[in-house]
């Protein structure tokens, strides 16, 4: 996933940073918590601005394996930040990305199902970012 995403990166002239503990491991459906991570990447790549950058860290906290993807790009909006995990929320009416708004549903919905949780840290200024809670393997 990470050589695919480098290279949708390169095309979109973004940077990419990558810290994740290499012994950091999750417990949970490969497939899934593989949806949930492309979901938030992919999102990262679209709202960003061109020549902007991604940064993508994780680390333990006792029975948790976190993780946050964090992006350049517009904020969104406060009084949206409240709204942006319901099904079908666009970001803004007429904007031009592709997409159902159901990503971000989905993406919590299957964090909760594996016994964590998806949640927006904060978007100001030029700085949006999400954290994924999963329980770590054992």
């Amino acid at each position: 996933m990470a050589g695919r995403l480098r290279r949708a990166a390169g095309r979109s002239r973004l940077s990419l940073a990558v810290e994740l503990p290499p012994t950091l491991a999750i417990a949970g459906e490969k497939r899934y918590t593989s949806l949930i991570l492309q979901n938030l990447l992919e999102n990262a790549r679209k709202y960003n601005r061109s020549g902007g950058r991604i940064a993508i860290t994780g680390h333990a906290d006792g029975a948790w394996a976190i993780l946050t993807v964090g992006n350049t790009g517009r904020p969104i909006p406060s009084a949206a930040q409240e709204h942006i995990f319901e099904r079908f929320h666009r970001g803004a009416v007429g904007e031009d990305i592709p997409g159902h708004g159901l990503g971000l549903n989905l993406a919590r919905e299957l964090a909760r199902l594996h016994g964590g949780d998806l949640r927006l840290v904060r978007s100001e200024g030029d700085w949006t970012e999400f954290e994924v809670r999963f329980r770590r393997a054992p």
